[in-house]
């Protein structure tokens, strides 16, 4: 009879499908489940020694060449390579660009409509408009 195991460590379940075959075989549900839950977790020694071993293993920093640990950031007028953007600081410098493209945009036809107003006063006399009539 093909009876129901866990998926990941493979221990016994009770099967329930049909009520004659649901009874609790204490050393096949726990003793049984227990040795295969011990033998599956890793002893105090194994987190040690892997905590270890991660702590003395050396990732280097990233770079534009080289794969490892990255830092992120916020800042948006550093010309820092070692640190990667946030979401937070493309979206502050999106911002400001675009402030800035509209604020040099205003002063630009600001500066042309000033430039414009004085070439025609200075090409057009307004006696000369009141003469004539």
């Amino acid at each position: 009879m093909n009876e129901p195991k866990t998926p990941n460590l493979g221990l016994n379940k009770i099967d329930r499908s049909s009520p004659s075959t649901t009874y609790f075989d204490l050393d096949k549900y726990l003793d049984q489940n227990w040795e295969k839950i011990d033998e599956s977790v890793a002893t105090k020694d194994e987190v040690e020694m892997l905590r270890r071993v991660i702590r003395e293993n050396d990732i280097p920093d990233a770079s534009l060449m080289v794969k490892g640990k990255t830092r992120l950031g916020n800042e948006i007028n550093s010309s820092e390579q070692t640190v990667a953007a946030t979401l937070n600081a493309v979206n502050l410098a999106r911002q400001n660009a675009i402030s800035t493209a509209a604020s040099d945009a205003t002063t630009k036809a600001d500066t042309a409509q000033s430039n414009a107003k004085t070439y025609t006063d200075a090409k057009f006399d307004e006696s000369d408009l009141w003469g004539a009539l």
